[in-house]
């Protein structure tokens, strides 16, 4: 696949600064793995006690950050995402492209917060009230998915990297991959087109690619399944 990489690169100093967890920041190690970029950057790992000493010099007081000498410090996973796409040629081949991108990195978003509200229920009551909700995810995927593998255009972009993201590390906690597998190939499609070019494939299966996911999963748990790399 001719990915198109690299719209520029910088020798200017960055930093992104995470937890050693999956979470807000895997989908930008998910980009410059695409991008075959995860040297470009500096990354650094705290603790949640390093964290606590930090927060008060972030902006939002959150985590990832990324820190440049060209854009000074920035405080928001979505922004950092919009800055890399772009940065390494990732989000579109022209402007209508790139905003159907934008919209995905959203729907993405709409899907990590209803998976949320499943693993982290208030009640068993509410829990029940929100699968009929999260479950009509994958058929919106399956219906928007092109028959190429790819969500836009004709190459990876961002926003199958962010559906990647949010399906293995939130929705198929609730979901299961056995289900998307069995009742989904054109998700089930898209996901394999990620998860199998060789840069990604390289990121996924190495430490890089953090082993315990935010909700505390063990390894094994949260282990991505073998099918997804046949």
């Amino acid at each position: 696949i001719n990915l198109k990489f690299l719209k520029y690169r910088t020798a200017h100093y960055i930093m992104i600064t995470y937890f050693p967890i999956r979470g807000r920041a895997t989908k930008l190690k998910l980009v410059l793995a695409a991008a075959d970029a995860l040297d470009d950057i500096k990354w650094k790992s705290v603790t949640f006690p390093e964290f606590s000493a930090l927060r008060d010099s972030l902006p939002y007081r959150s985590l990832p950050s990324y820190d440049s000498e060209e854009f000074g410090l920035i405080n928001d996973s979505d922004t950092i995402l919009r800055i890399l796409g772009d940065r390494y040629n990732l989000f579109g081949d022209n402007p209508a492209q790139k905003w159907k991108i934008d919209a995905f990195i959203g729907f993405s978003l709409d899907i990590l917060v209803y998976s949320a509200k499943i693993i982290w229920p208030a009640s068993e009551e509410y829990k029940q009230s929100k699968l009929e909700s999260v479950q009509s995810y994958p058929d919106r995927l399956e219906n928007i998915m092109q028959e190429n593998g790819f969500y836009i255009g004709d190459r990876i972009s961002v926003a199958d990297l962010v559906i990647f993201d949010v399906i293995a590390n939130f929705f198929a906690s609730v979901y299961g991959w056995e289900n998307i597998e069995q009742n989904y190939p054109k998700l089930w499609n898209g996901l394999r087109t990620v998860a199998n070019t060789p840069n990604i494939k390289a990121f996924l299966k190495s430490d890089f690619y953090d082993k315990i996911d935010r909700f505390g999963s063990t390894e094994e748990d949260s282990a991505l399944p073998d099918s997804l790399f046949q």
